[in-house]
């Protein structure tokens, strides 16, 4: 089996499972993205992903069923114009989408092999903080996975 990385795994899963669900086109207005638009619209939902650490133990390596951590960040932000509680919807179908055991999180080459705890939502606010230019409010997502590579 061909080695593929982690992080792009993980990030296409996490891609599909958000910018491909038709409910949360319709509450995301400004979509899904891995960085910011030129000229976004909200809400827009922004993914941070990370390769943190491997938990395989001793002689990990890709081949050898290696176990990587991946670190999620996810910001919905929403402008001035638009209300705070657009953008807790928003976070509220992300969380469904993402800890639904009907419809488990899978990434290509890969099982999800833990990462189901309740996830921190953080509401940050500061009082000039702009996004290309205009002002936004901030939720904020953070969780952590290990994958479990399959061979």
């Amino acid at each position: 089996m061909a080695y593929t990385d982690p992080l792009l795994a993980m990030s296409d899963a996490l891609y599909d499972a958000l910018a491909l669900d038709s409910t949360l086109s319709t509450l995301a207005a400004g979509g899904v993205h891995f960085d910011v638009p030129q000229d976004p619209s909200f809400p827009l939902v922004y993914l941070r992903v990370q390769h943190d650490r491997t938990f395989s133990g001793y002689n990990a390596q890709p081949g050898r069923k290696s176990r990587p951590g991946i670190f999620l960040r996810v910001h919905v932000f929403q402008s001035d114009y638009g209300t705070i509680r657009e953008a807790q919807q928003v976070m509220s179908r992300i969380v469904d989408l993402l800890w639904n055991d009907a419809d488990p999180l899978t990434a290509n080459g890969y099982e999800v092999f833990c990462g189901r705890p309740l996830p921190e939502v953080e509401e940050l606010t500061f009082e000039d903080e702009e996004l290309r230019g205009i002002k936004v409010k901030e939720l904020v997502l953070q969780t952590s996975y290990i994958l479990e590579e399959l061979v």
